[in-house]
């Protein structure tokens, strides 16, 4: 029996899910279709062989060892970020990016549509690096040396993504974008905030808010995979018209994120931070929430730290935002990872360095210990590895230039 004949269904239109082509009731015509199909090949199996030897890939911690359980920097994921307005969800990734360039090397680009100028976004990162404010009117703050070092770091790790007027500012486009700043900078997060602020004019073409996320949440999954990046989106939930000014929101999820059910569906990772005594003057509590995770045994377990019991009682590691600090503090200590001497090195004058000794005897230059990857963002290091992985196998996803002036319109 043809294919045609199998599967002729005697639609009276074409399916519109087919792109328009083919006739009603026959099945599009692909060039090339084997080019969809996949078998266990040498090149996937030289990727098990890898991980075999050397484990399954594993969430990259974010140096905070109270959030770690509840989540990891997975490459490749896309991780969609809820909450309030106004509850920190923003402020708390900028500063898990800051951490990832402090202690990880790690560079990333970011898009604070409501946080620009961009005069404004650096002051806010300064401060949380520092702990200082950048503004000699203010009590503390840091010194003319330390801002200089400070904004030397921010201009080698954190790249502002600031689409000029008359350019894209679609998904797809920032995608784009993101690339650029891949292939310039070798950045490895990207973070895209809000969701809500991006153009979304094609939400109607597409067939409303379901059909326009499974084609726009498709497209950041496949190219966080694609690129193994770790894609950062930060998305508000729906507004919640019985509820009144003083009153406690509740936490959101997937499901309540403004535009639908694809929310929940689409990421390989659903997060939110909550404010529950926000209402409250001068209370800076919070929480924060692993929702969902595509990969519990090996980024991050569901569960909450900083968050109420049902029962109401109190979390067993308090979480609150410090404004005089700019930083989140996590458990009774009051402790944040930016406080410790690595990074203060980063920023503070350098002391008087002592003289130099002269060696007893020559002393033969070390070695240069292999790197696991050239890759520009992955600094693990690695004794000689078996030639197991193929040549055109990249672990830090495929590979990205810029493109050419005249090679098409952003």
């Amino acid at each position: 029996m043809a294919l045609n004949e199998k599967f002729n269904r005697s639609y009276k239109q074409a399916d519109p899910t087919a792109g328009g082509q083919g006739r009603a009731g026959v099945l599009p015509h692909i060039p090339d279709v084997e080019r969809a199909l996949t078998t266990l090949d040498d090149e996937v199996y030289a990727q098990l062989l890898h991980e075999y030897h050397h484990g399954r890939e594993r969430g990259q911690t974010t140096h905070n060892k109270y959030l770690d359980p509840h989540f990891t920097w997975m490459p490749g994921f896309t991780n969609v970020i809820t909450g309030w307005p106004g509850h920190g969800k923003s402020r708390l990734f900028f500063e898990l990016l800051l951490l990832r360039a402090a202690f990880a090397g790690k560079k990333s680009a970011i898009w604070p549509s409501e946080n620009l100028p961009p005069k404004t976004f650096y002051q806010d990162l300064l401060h949380t690096l520092t702990g200082q404010p950048a503004d000699k009117s203010q009590h503390g703050y840091m010194g003319l040396a330390e801002l200089k070092r400070a904004t030397d770091f921010l201009r080698e790790y954190i790249i502002l993504l600031n689409p000029p007027t008359g350019m894209g500012y679609t998904p797809p486009h920032m995608l784009a974008i993101c690339e650029a700043a891949i292939a310039k900078h070798g950045v490895a997060h990207c973070m895209l905030d809000p969701w809500n602020k991006q153009d979304h004019s094609a939400k109607v073409k597409l067939g409303g808010d379901e059909g326009y996320l499974i084609h726009t949440l498709g497209l950041c999954t496949k190219w966080s995979q694609d690129t193994r990046q770790c894609l950062v989106l930060t998305a508000h939930p729906r507004r919640l018209d019985e509820l009144k000014y003083g009153q406690t929101r509740p936490v959101p999820d997937g499901a309540t994120i403004s535009g639908g059910q694809m929310w929940e569906n689409a990421p390989h990772f659903v997060g939110a931070v909550h404010r529950m005594f926000k209402h409250i003057p001068g209370n800076r509590e919070a929480a924060f929430y692993a929702h969902k995770c595509k990969d519990e045994q090996h980024v991050a377990a569901l569960g909450t730290v900083g968050g109420y019991g049902l029962d109401g009682s109190p979390p067993l590691v308090p979480v609150a935002f410090d404004p005089i600090t700019m930083r989140y503090r996590w458990g009774r200590e009051r402790w944040s990872p930016l406080d410790g001497e690595k990074v203060k090195i980063i920023y503070a004058s350098p002391a008087a360095a002592p003289a130099p000794q002269l060696p007893l005897a020559p002393v033969a230059p070390a070695l240069p210990t292999p790197l696991r990857t050239a890759g520009p963002t992955n600094f693990e290091e690695a004794g000689p590895q078996p030639n197991e992985i193929p040549a055109n196998w990249h672990p830090n996803g495929r590979p990205i230039t810029l493109p050419s002036p005249h090679s098409g319109n952003a």
